[in-house]
């Protein structure tokens, strides 16, 4: 009964577009809910992004979050990438599709 209260529920927030992280026990909790990325991101020289709460930072085409700037980092699942990045104040621009 249990384990299919909770594929429900994980399920209700995979439909939503959201990513579930897992932290280690010495973070204090164990599942977060971390928003998805909009299609197209826009990013100054330091390669982050903030929203809803949530770091983002692009590293060599990879995308990690963070509640925290300092870390610590944990993968943004694939799926949850945008499909542009843009840089302000630069005509360059990644098109690359995850």
């Amino acid at each position: 009964m249990k384990k299919s209260m909770f594929l429900t529920l994980i399920s209700a927030f995979l439909f939503t577009g959201c990513a579930i992280g897992f932290w280690g026990h010495h973070h204090g909790r164990g599942m977060i809910i971390v928003p998805a990325l909009p299609v197209t991101v826009e990013l100054d020289s330091d390669q982050y992004y903030y929203q809803n709460g949530y770091y983002y930072h692009y590293d060599g085409n990879v995308w990690f979050y963070s509640e925290r700037k300092e870390g610590p980092w944990m993968d943004l699942p694939r799926d949850r990438y945008p499909r542009e990045v843009r840089y302000r104040g630069r005509e360059e621009r990644d098109h690359d599709n995850h």
